[in-house]
């Protein structure tokens, strides 16, 4: 209601840089055998007088890097909706819009993150303002911890066993085929609750066990 931070990741660290170097050059390799297979399948079809299924076009990964055209354009596109929006739509009126697009480094949640950090240090900054943050991610709910905001949420898409999302597909007259996802509210104050009656017995203060409970996770 009072500020919406859209976040694309950027460019990674150096270390992670090179792991998703190296992943995508590993991709690419894959991607080119699985077709060169493809290829061989469909003209021992042809052969067997067969038609040959339809190719599929193939989604490639590496235009999602940070730096490609692909990016410019999502960047692009989301600031013609951000003003799109506040000029049109009565529901976006009185918020404030920030975009962090894939050219300023870091990943998404982190500069979030760091935003509500930076926040916390204003002066006249509202110890009780709510925080919504949505992502399936489960580093988000260690980053969430790690603010140590009171009333913090993740906005999670329902995932149910085998890593299936319930969908439930609606058709009308003449109109085109919406999907529908459940969603929930993951609690960060409840999780925060059960840390502080698990950890009752050391004594200590809430906050400084929240800390070495996230580092250890990550430690892990």
């Amino acid at each position: 209601r009072k500020l919406l931070y859209l976040a694309i990741d950027g460019p990674a660290p150096r270390a992670k840089m090179n792991q998703q170097r190296s992943r995508r050059f590993r991709a690419a390799k894959e991607a080119k055998e699985s077709s060169r297979i493809e290829d061989e399948f469909r003209e021992e079809m042809i052969k067997q007088g067969k038609e040959p299924p339809p190719k599929k076009k193939q989604w490639d990964s590496n235009v999602i890097t940070p730096g490609t055209a692909f990016m410019k354009k999502v960047s692009d596109g989301l600031r013609y909706y951000i003003h799109h929006r506040l000029n049109y739509d009565p529901g976006w009126k009185g918020i404030k819009v920030i975009l962090s697009d894939a050219n300023v480094p870091g990943e998404g949640e982190h500069k979030i993150a760091e935003f509500i950090r930076q926040q916390r240090l204003q002066k006249g900054y509202d110890p009780n303002t709510k925080h919504v943050i949505h992502g399936l991610d489960a580093d988000l709910i260690m980053l969430a911890l790690a603010t140590h905001e009171p009333h913090f949420y993740i906005l999670r898409e329902q995932v149910f066993l085998g890593g299936k999302t319930f969908n439930r597909a609606k058709k009308d007259a003449g109109a085109s085929e919406y999907e529908y996802k459940p969603f929930q509210f993951l609690h960060i104050s409840v999780l925060r609750e059960h840390l502080k009656r698990e950890f009752n017995v050391l004594q200590q203060d809430l906050e400084r066990i929240i800390d070495d409970f996230v580092f250890l996770c990550f430690f892990v």
